[in-house]
């Protein structure tokens, strides 16, 4: 019983000292890409009719929909922005294919943006860049991506690589 209980006590201090070396605070100095399918982006009403179509999100509703694609902060502390941004997407000739890349605080309230807009069809990439990229995001905050999608659209990809 007592060897038991010695076994039973180193176990629970190398268990101890494990979970200390690999617990930690928030990881604030998030540097790496995320690259997201189409298909995770959703018409901003319900209404309107989208189908995903492979890992595409397609606009089949008729008429230009605003179209909502999430984004996921490694870090909710890390203000510092993005270093990359971009869409990858199937535009109709002529038509308005918009999107902009939002950074907001915990109440809403923009600190930057980027955004981009093309009439030019056909497969393409569009960064979200002017200058920079997203400089800034917010302190309890998160990103947004809004975009109005024409009528057969579809969005194929969106990427995004946070800045440490």
């Amino acid at each position: 019983m007592r060897n038991q209980s010695k076994i039973i006590a180193a176990a629970l201090t190398l268990l101890a000292a494990a979970q200390t070396s690999v617990v930690h605070a928030e990881d604030d100095n998030a540097f790496d890409g995320k690259s997201y399918p189409g298909a995770m982006c959703d018409s901003a009403v319900s209404s309107v009719a989208s189908t995903r179509v492979s890992t595409f999100y397609v606009n089949t509703s008729g008429a230009a929909a605003a179209v909502i694609c999430p984004v996921i902060q490694d870090s909710w502390l890390n203000t510092a922005g993005l270093t990359f941004g971009a869409m990858k997407f199937s535009n109709v000739a002529g038509q308005t294919f918009s999107c902009t890349q939002t950074g907001m605080d915990a109440n809403g309230t923009v600190l930057s943006s980027r955004s981009f807009s093309t009439t030019a069809g056909g497969l393409q990439q569009q960064l979200f860049f002017s200058g920079t990229y997203l400089p800034t995001t917010g302190n309890f905050g998160y990103i947004m991506i809004q975009c109005t999608v024409p009528a057969g659209a579809q969005i194929r990809a969106y990427q995004v690589q946070e800045r440490a």
